[in-house]
């Protein structure tokens, strides 16, 4: 997904400065978030679980870390991520993963959407891991765009 994530946002035009990963366990991400400050990214794009999703954004924040966009996995959805208070606000992340949410074919054509299907509870079925085992984290990305002024 991340590698995929990376042709994406370099076919879009924009420069990947720093595309690094982390060992799952991670607490400590001060040598990383100096990388990140060294680059001086425009956005910050990240995996991970909730436990470094969470930490890794109260490091940045503590580390007043400028980029202007800042996008994690799995942390900021949950409402959870507002515990750390001030270092929660302005990050995003998606909806994803809910299989509590109720979305049907019926539910769309009642609210006059088109269903895009599957199901939750199939698309949970089919994207569940057979191991059971957790999934690697994803490394974390950092980018900006190119700025001609900055000879870019």
């Amino acid at each position: 997904m991340v590698n995929a994530a990376k042709a994406y946002a370099e076919g879009k035009g924009y420069e990947v400065v720093l595309f690094e990963g982390y060992d799952t366990g991670t607490a400590d991400f001060a040598p990383f978030i100096n990388k990140i400050v060294g680059v001086a990214p425009d956005a910050i794009m990240g995996g991970g679980h909730f436990a470094d999703g969470s930490t890794f954004a109260k490091q940045l924040y503590e580390k007043q870390v400028a980029a202007k966009f800042i996008a994690l996995l799995v942390a900021p959805p949950e409402l959870k991520f507002a515990e750390i208070g001030d270092a929660a606000l302005g990050i995003i992340g998606p909806s994803q993963w809910e299989p509590q949410a109720a979305y049907s074919e019926a539910a769309a054509k009642a609210a006059g959407v088109e269903w895009y299907g599957p199901s939750v509870a199939d698309f949970v079925l089919r994207t569940r891991p057979s191991t059971g085992k957790n999934r690697p984290t994803t490394p974390r990305v950092a980018m900006r765009r190119p700025d001609p002024a900055k000879g870019d």
